[in-house]
């Protein structure tokens, strides 16, 4: 009989290999070690404090949007509101497959007869108008 693996911790369950979404230890960032390590330092440097809006910081930003370059002097502390603003603008999966959005789409007629179906009319009829 096998005897099933068992964990004698929370944490230790799902780690590495064993986790579904492993990816073989690739990571975005390469030496990601090190651009933690560095990460930590700046953010205590700057007393965790947004070097732009002077709120608290838990992120960094690469100065030259370069993933490779991890020197102190290419990052910056940011809080979550002033890292987004140099993020690309988030767009939907139906305005990057389509060109709408689901509102535009709606508007337009092509989901009405699905929606009819799924939503009531008036929910529809507010989103139109």
């Amino acid at each position: 009989m096998k005897e099933k693996k068992r964990y004698s911790s929370r944490s230790s369950y799902n780690k590495g290999s064993d986790n579904p979404n492993w990816n073989g230890g690739v990571s975005e960032y390469p030496n990601h070690y090190l651009m933690k390590k560095v990460r930590l330092e700046v953010l205590e440097e700057a007393n965790y404090i947004c070097q732009i809006c002077g709120n608290k910081a838990m992120e960094i930003h690469h100065k030259d949007l370069s993933k490779d370059n991890h020197s102190k002097e290419n990052f910056l502390a940011v809080c979550h509101k002033c890292q987004m603003q140099f993020k690309k603008p988030y767009t939907s999966k139906y305005k990057r497959l389509y060109g709408y959005t689901v509102k535009e789409l709606i508007k337009s007629g092509v989901f009405k007869s699905w929606l009819d179906i799924k939503l009531n009319t008036e929910y529809i009829n507010s989103m139109m108008y």
